[in-house]
């Protein structure tokens, strides 16, 4: 079942054409395509093949997270991390509107995705043209607060990540694929 408007591996998307992919975004948009949305997933299809050159995992746009009628702009499925990635192409600040959405597709992820339930999830707000700033990675994967990246250092975060922390369960990524919607125990 594929939960995605685009899924692949990271290798796959980095060397499939940019209209292909673009193209099978547009074939399961299931409303009318507005020029903003379709600059935004251009952008976030060039940035991103930019950035993942040396990293190996999976790749999903606009991930249903399911029953709760919302989609996620990028998911990363790296090294057993999850990272839900908000992208505000051309923002100049992190807005908390934006941060609280990147957390909440998090949770929604983790109480009612079944394969994402222990898993460790990342919020990450890309708002491409807005300053540095600190991040906490410890809040982050407490899921209390969104890494905050930027065109600039989007790719040095990952890979701090990647180098510096351990996942709390390992992923089966066909399993995680097809999960359904199963609330933990402690949502019912």
């Amino acid at each position: 079942m594929k939960r995605s408007y685009y899924q692949n591996t990271i290798n796959n998307f980095l060397y499939e054409d940019s209209n292909s992919i673009f193209g099978q975004l547009a074939l399961n948009h299931q409303h009318d395509l507005e020029e903003l949305q379709k600059n935004a997933w251009l952008k976030q299809i060039h940035f991103l093949k930019s950035e993942l050159l040396d990293i190996k995992g999976n790749i999903y746009f606009e991930f249903s997270i399911p029953r709760m009628g919302k989609r996620v702009d990028n998911i990363l499925v790296i090294k057993d991390f999850i990272f839900i990635i908000e992208f505000k192409i051309g923002d100049f600040h992190y807005t908390r509107d934006a941060q609280y959405q990147a957390i909440d597709y998090c949770l929604d992820l983790k109480n009612f995705h079944e394969g994402s339930h222990n898993k460790t999830i990342i919020p990450i707000l890309l708002a491409t043209n807005a300053p540095n700033t600190e991040n906490d990675i410890a809040e982050a994967i407490a899921l209390e607060k969104s890494l905050l990246c930027n065109s600039s250092n989007f790719r040095n975060i990952i890979h701090e990540i990647l180098s510096t922390q351990k996942a709390s369960e390992k992923i089966q990524i066909k399993d995680w694929e097809d999960s359904t919607y199963k609330p933990t125990p402690t949502i019912i």
